[in-house]
């Protein structure tokens, strides 16, 4: 099979190159890489054109005129990535060298995989361990680590993004029914949620990638320490819902006939869990009554993160 790398970059020239050798020093070399550069302002287009030049296999180099952003940036580099399996890659981590073989020994092995993801090293700026995964900087709890172990991963996902898109691999065939990508999404959610829902997204606990956390990443995976889960508790809380919605609502009418009772139900019942919450009235006190509401039909638990987003949804602002 044909192996494709989507890679997007953004004034990355401080790390790009890594990337890029990490990536053509790969045990099973790709096929194909094309980069989308998103307008950037400093040398990263004149490194990247230098890269290619140099390259011993096709790499196709687009850059945009205006800045698209991160979302729009990566669905057009997935739409052009014209290979049997998609891989996508941030411009500032590293791979391990049998990245690509893992991939590929793991779809050859499984016809039905849809999509794959893995742990990851968090590493700092200099590329220097963490000494923690990206599934350890979730906080996974029991029943996630469960899930990610037994691949029943869509009631996982319905609660909280386990997938992080540096990791993320997929076959071609699931890019008509990805695109496009809902404004609201992050990329990875929205793939990842797609295929689980059909059964067909798996997670390798390898850390196949050194993802690096150096202080201006898009979206990072530091974890969290006891200050940063207080100091959450004073953000407010309505807008992320409704981002989280917007992505349900567009995730049920994208699968309309194409799952089935028990899966439709399952994200109807997520909507209205978030419909609920986001109405919650911004007097703390009487948020009470609709919160036990959601407590005894256990929608909490089950499409939120439990008791933290209960204490949330009682003492945070609105």
């Amino acid at each position: 099979m044909r192996i494709g790398v989507a890679l997007c970059t953004y004034n990355g020239e401080r790390f790009v190159a890594t990337q890029l050798k990490s990536i053509l020093g790969q045990a099973r070399p790709p096929d194909l890489i094309v980069i989308c550069d998103d307008a950037s302002t400093d040398g990263t287009f004149a490194l990247l054109q230098t890269l290619k030049a140099g390259a011993p296999i096709r790499v196709e180099l687009i850059r945009n005129a205006a800045n698209l952003g991160y979302l729009k940036n990566f669905e057009q580099a997935i739409a052009r990535c014209d290979a049997d399996l998609v891989v996508l890659s941030d411009q500032d981590d590293e791979w391990r060298p049998d990245r690509l073989a893992k991939i590929e020994q793991a779809f050859a092995a499984d016809p039905a995989l849809g999509a794959l993801f893995s742990d990851a090293e968090i590493v700092d700026g200099e590329l220097k361990s963490l000494g923690y995964g990206v599934i350890d900087a979730l906080h996974a709890d029991r029943e996630e680590r469960a899930a990610l172990a037994s691949g029943r991963l869509f009631p996982a996902l319905l609660k909280r993004n386990l997938v992080t898109g540096a990791t993320l691999a997929f076959r071609r065939t699931w890019v008509a029914e990805a695109l496009p990508i809902p404004p609201a999404a992050v990329h990875d959610e929205w793939i990842a949620l797609l295929v689980a829902a059909r059964g067909a997204l798996r997670f390798l606990p390898e850390r196949l990638i050194r993802y690096r956390q150096h202080g201006a990443n898009q979206i990072g995976a530091r974890r969290l320490t006891v200050g940063d889960r207080a100091r959450l508790l004073g953000k407010p809380r309505r807008a992320q819902n409704e981002r989280t919605l917007s992505v349900m609502q567009a995730l049920e009418k994208r699968l309309s006939g194409k799952v089935d009772a028990a899966t439709a139900a399952e994200i109807r019942q997520k909507i209205e869990h978030l419909e609920r919450r986001i109405a919650l009235p911004d007097l703390r006190l009487a948020r009470l009554p609709r919160v036990l509401g959601e407590i005894a039909n256990g929608r909490y638990f089950r499409y939120s993160s439990g008791l933290r987003a209960i204490v949330r949804d009682l003492v945070s602002p609105m």
